[in-house]
């Protein structure tokens, strides 16, 4: 039986997923940080969270493969969004910073 899962910011640095079908938790992932958005991308979910810093983890074990520093005059990210090749994060100040997904997922390779 397939499962498919829904992923919502929680509390405390966490990462809820859940049974789409069936609406149960079925558990959580422990961030770093309190996380402001999730995107997923091609097996990774990439975490922009409120410090600064955009986390990537597997989809498929849940582990914290990579922590990217964004260049920004406020550290503070409030959304992020994909478009086309690009993970757009948007601050609390209003600006909106652009990072090439491609450089991300190659760096979780190295």
């Amino acid at each position: 039986m397939e499962v498919f899962l829904y992923y919502r910011i929680g509390s405390n640095k966490s990462i809820i997923y859940y049974d789409f079908t069936s609406g149960n938790s079925l558990g959580h992932i422990g961030c770093e940080a309190d996380v402001s958005c999730l995107t997923i991308f091609s097996g990774h979910l990439i975490a922009t969270c409120y410090d600064g810093l955009i986390r990537i983890f597997s989809l498929f074990t849940g582990e914290l493969l990579q922590r990217i520093p964004v260049e920004s005059t406020n550290k503070m990210f409030i959304c992020s969004a994909l478009y086309k090749d690009r993970l757009l994060i948007g601050n609390k100040k209003g600006e909106v910073i652009g990072c090439q997904i491609p450089q991300i997922t190659k760096q979780i390779s190295r």
